[in-house]
């Protein structure tokens, strides 16, 4: 067996509540999202209506921070110490895929943030209530100049996060049918489809600009 997968002992007797289901869903919707949002960005056609191109990149900018922040809530939620998940962001097992996970999640979330942060700059600036938010968004500006770097980093790790579920089922060897080298790929084509859909939904209902 492949060390990569870790102690086969960490997969046995496991049963996943509805929680655990709906973050993975939550999780493979942020990134196909935002990774839908980033390839729009690099490739829309200027001739094209641009509206709606800033209308997909604006709802990746939106759905993805906000469906895994939900995600991970529901995560910390289902341990049953709520309190203590701080212990998974300073220990770490590099065998372990599930371990692996939680480290691209804690690269990929303040990361997607960052990314909304720097979509919605103008948006927010407009409302003073908002002084806080403001005030980080003053310190983001500093970030511009490195925005395409982010953007690329951002994408990977949306990538793996999309990825590493089915890493993370295909390491159930009890399971002829998930022991497989295309479950990864299935489930990055799956998210996104998923963002793709969500996209086209969210920024017809909140950002396209009808004239």
């Amino acid at each position: 067996m492949s060390p990569i997968w870790g102690s086969m002992a960490q997969y046995e007797m496991v049963h996943w509540s509805w929680a655990i289901a709906v973050y993975l869903f939550l999780a493979g919707l942020s990134s196909g999202s935002i990774m839908v949002a980033l390839l729009v960005k690099w490739n829309r056609h200027e001739r094209s209506n641009s509206s709606i191109w800033d209308a997909m990149i604006k709802s990746g900018a939106v759905v993805a921070p906000l469906s895994i922040l939900l995600g991970l809530l529901l995560l910390i939620v289902d341990l049953g110490r709520p309190l203590s998940f701080y212990w998974l962001l300073i220990r770490y097992n590099i065998t372990s895929v599930m371990s692996l996970g939680v480290l691209f999640l804690l690269l990929y979330t303040p990361i997607v943030i960052v990314f909304m942060l720097l979509v919605f700059e103008r948006s927010v600036m407009k409302y003073t209530f908002l002084a806080p938010l403001v005030a980080l968004i003053q310190a983001v500006k500093e970030l511009h100049s490195y925005a395409k770097i982010i953007e690329y980093f951002l994408f990977v790790t949306a990538l793996c996060i999309s990825s590493y579920t089915g890493f993370l089922l295909s390491a159930l060897y009890a399971i002829p049918l998930w022991n497989s080298p295309i479950l990864p790929i299935l489930f990055i084509t799956s998210s996104i489809s998923l963002g793709i859909a969500v996209n086209i939904l969210t920024g017809l209902l909140f950002f396209q600009k009808y004239d």
